[in-house]
């Protein structure tokens, strides 16, 4: 299966930047004026439909606080949510999203399980978290969003933080790459230094381009990981587009993402 992902935001000056995701396969970094536009063009023929695959990627804006409400307004298609963090956002407290906790980095000072233990905590107050997310494009630099994680530290953290939660019969995310050709060779190398130890039921991907492109990149994900249940789209975007080019890219991805299972 596939889910993705895209950002919104509403306000006084109308969109700021916003991150929603529309199935857990992708999450889109579009101008915030002609995501927005997007969305609800979308919306607008009737052709979004309520969807488990659809989620949000959260970001506040301390500028318009309360524009995050979009999401849970009535006739919402969204049905999950994550913040690249493992602390819920009150803003959905007691909404229909469910929360997906993210381990967006790490450190060779931490040696911790703060993650893991936040975790359990939200399992133990009945909070019903069903997936986490870890590590944001480690492959990256932090001037590009990235976490910068070494393939090895992300490996033994991921014994330490993420690989329990299996047990308690939460399903795990691989780490979330970039769609460069870096991101293959990290991924190659976190399961080498492994060696065993990393069971991921479902792989993010990330991919910033044309819908050719996306759809090209899925495939090789998909080819490459043949075993993975589940792919998910947390980030995409066709950047800097004027708006009808815009539109058509949204468009075009979610109806081919709704179509693949």
């Amino acid at each position: 299966m596939i889910t993705s992902c895209t950002p919104l935001y509403r306000g006084p000056h109308f969109f700021e930047r916003l991150f929603s995701c529309f199935f857990p396969i992708m999450l889109c970094r579009l101008h915030a004026l002609l995501l927005a536009a997007a969305f609800f063009a979308l919306i607008g023929t009737g052709s979004a439909t309520r969807s488990s695959k659809r989620g949000l990627v959260y970001v506040p804006s301390s500028k318009h606080p309360d524009d995050g409400e979009i999401f849970v307004d009535n006739g919402s298609d969204l049905t999950w949510y994550y913040n690249y963090g493992y602390a819920e956002t009150d803003l959905y407290d007691n909404t229909s999203l469910n929360f997906v906790p993210m381990l967006w980095g790490a450190s060779d000072e931490d040696t911790s399980t703060t993650f893991l233990d936040a975790v359990e905590k939200l399992l133990d107050d009945g909070r019903n978290i069903t997936h986490v997310l870890a590590f944001n494009e480690p492959d990256g630099g932090h001037s590009t969003g990235g976490s910068n994680v070494p393939a090895d530290l992300a490996a033994s953290t991921w014994k330490r933080q993420i690989e329990p939660l299996r047990k308690k019969g939460v399903k795990v995310g691989a780490p979330a790459v970039t769609s460069a050709p870096t991101g293959f060779t990290w991924l190659q190398n976190f399961f080498s230094e492994c060696a065993g130890g990393c069971h991921p039921d479902f792989i993010p991907v990330h991919y910033y381009g044309n819908f050719e492109g996306l759809a090209s990149h899925l495939g090789q994900v998909m080819a490459t990981y043949p075993n993975m249940s589940e792919v998910w789209v947390t980030e995409f975007a066709l950047a800097e587009e004027d708006l009808k080019t815009t539109q058509t890219f949204f468009n075009q991805s979610i109806e081919y993402l709704d179509r693949l299972t």
